[in-house]
């Protein structure tokens, strides 16, 4: 959440405006996100849903950000990554 507050901020001082997806670029599984998540708070547990039938195919098992509008309007700060188990 840092990290989008920190591109907001420099968006609102560099009077930039638009659709961009902040975000440290590489693949993250939502399972990873999840376990980081738990890591992090020391407690909780997940339950999981089946995924519905008609969103196969049309959904992404992951989470990952182009960056290329974000770095091509100048924001040039890195992310942070997710802590490996």
């Amino acid at each position: 959440m840092g990290d989008v507050a920190a591109v907001n901020l420099w968006f609102w001082e560099n009077g930039v405006s638009g659709i961009f997806q902040p975000g440290h670029g590489p693949r993250e599984s939502f399972q990873a996100v999840a376990d980081a998540a738990l890591a992090y708070h020391k407690k909780g547990s997940l339950e999981y849903i089946p995924f519905p039938d008609k969103l196969k195919g049309r959904y992404q098992a992951f989470t990952q950000a182009d960056l290329t509008n974000l770095r091509a309007a100048g924001y040039d700060k890195p992310f942070k990554t997710l802590p490996k188990a």
